[in-house]
């Protein structure tokens, strides 16, 4: 993994008295600079000779982002130029972020190896900003969020009387944010003490304690929500899963939405041939199914072994890696291009057997693709 410091303070050139002071450079052109040559060293397609179109789109990219980059700006506003430049290579796991991002601080964590490594101010909840609005989309489990009652689609829109991002307003030992749950309702207040986790470590709880059995008439269904797999701890926390429920349900919901990529065939194994889990088997899917978890859904679709419930997966299967740009910035970069078993999931993703949207802002936590999972396992007993 490469590694820059950017130096962003003035310097100064001794050629004698006097000495002469040189220009700084404003630290967003070096930011953009930097995401450029990180991009054509280290970026797959620069291995291969590009087709024409993308080379032209890039070349312009480039040009548009550096005019727009001579001179200071926020760390947010260098990032939309990086990645309006970045999006005209057209692939995944090609984006820049910086550490007022949730993502900036699960990639340093995931790619590190270590649960417990670059811990984030969390409550336990995932946002979306969705026209200039944040939005919860995932409450972990046994969460300090789900234990304020905060739910998916509820809009935070202050954070003790300031405008809320989603990793410094929750750098301080208590605060109150004041949400939306509905799009005609008031503001209520809701107090939470965060704390700080690794990213994986914060989604592993909630994996863990989302295990459960849902009775419903005589069927019961056994519950895990997977939102990553992306340390071996996760494969642990499934296989667990899968050994209980064979013994004490009828039926099992792995629900894969939200959250990051890892995971693999390792994973699928459990539910596939003699695999831990024999019986019926239901897979929620949506745009956060991604990356290795992709992987999985195609194994046990094309399998036959389990009925697919929600919506197309992202189609976000390349290999990335990521990039360091000092302390602020992280560059991730796809690496390699694959293709499991010759199937080309880039760009395209897995489909669900049953499409089930699932809408986002002010749904006051419905969640439809789970009715319908449960309604398609209450049968089996």
């Amino acid at each position: 993994m490469l590694r820059l410091g950017l130096a962003t303070g003035p310097c100064v050139l001794a050629l004698g008295a006097p000495r002469v002071a040189v220009p700084e450079v404003p630290p967003a052109r070096t930011i953009i600079e930097t995401t450029i040559a990180l991009t054509q060293r280290h970026h797959f397609l620069f291995a291969r000779d590009l087709p024409e179109p993308v080379t032209a789109a890039w070349d312009t990219a480039k040009s548009v982002a550096l005019a727009a980059s001579d001179r200071v700006l926020p760390d947010g506003d260098v990032v939309y130029l990086a990645n309006e430049m970045l999006r005209a290579l057209g692939t995944s796991h090609t984006a820049l972020y910086w550490r007022g991002q949730q993502t900036f601080w699960a990639l340093r964590n995931i790619f590190s190896g270590e649960l417990d490594s670059f811990p984030m101010p969390q409550i336990g909840a995932w946002f979306r900003a969705m026209d200039g609005r944040w939005f919860v989309t995932d409450v972990y489990a046994g969460s300090a969020a789900e234990a304020a009652g905060l739910r998916r689609g509820d809009e935070v829109v202050l954070a003790d009387n300031a405008p809320f991002q989603p990793v410094m307003s929750l750098d301080r030992d208590s605060v109150s944010l004041w949400v939306v749950t509905a799009a005609d309702s008031a503001p209520r207040s809701i107090d939470v003490r965060p704390t700080r986790l690794g990213v994986q470590r914060m989604m592993l709880n909630g994996a863990e304690r989302s295990v459960r059995i849902i009775a419903d008439g005589c069927a019961r269904i056994g519950y895990l929500h997977l939102p990553t797999g992306t340390h071996t701890a996760f494969l642990q926390t499934l296989t667990a899963a899968a050994e209980r429920f064979e013994r004490e349900a009828t039926a099992m919901v792995l629900d894969m939405r939200g959250g990051f990529g890892g995971a693999g065939p390792d994973y699928a194994a459990l539910f596939l041939d003699r695999g831990l889990f024999t019986k019926p088997l239901v897979v929620l899917i949506d745009r956060g199914t991604r990356s290795g978890k992709e992987w999985v859904a195609h194994l046990l679709r094309e399998s036959g072994r389990a009925t697919l419930i929600g919506t197309r997966t992202a189609g976000a299967f390349l290999g990335g890696s990521v990039f360091p740009i000092g302390d602020r910035f992280l560059l991730s970069l796809a690496v390699l291009a694959r293709a499991p078993d010759g199937t080309e999931l880039e760009g395209i993703g897995v489909p669900p057997h049953i499409q089930i949207d699932r809408p986002l802002a002010h749904s006051g936590g419905a969640d439809p693709q789970l009715e319908a999972a449960l309604a398609h396992l209450r049968g089996v007993c």
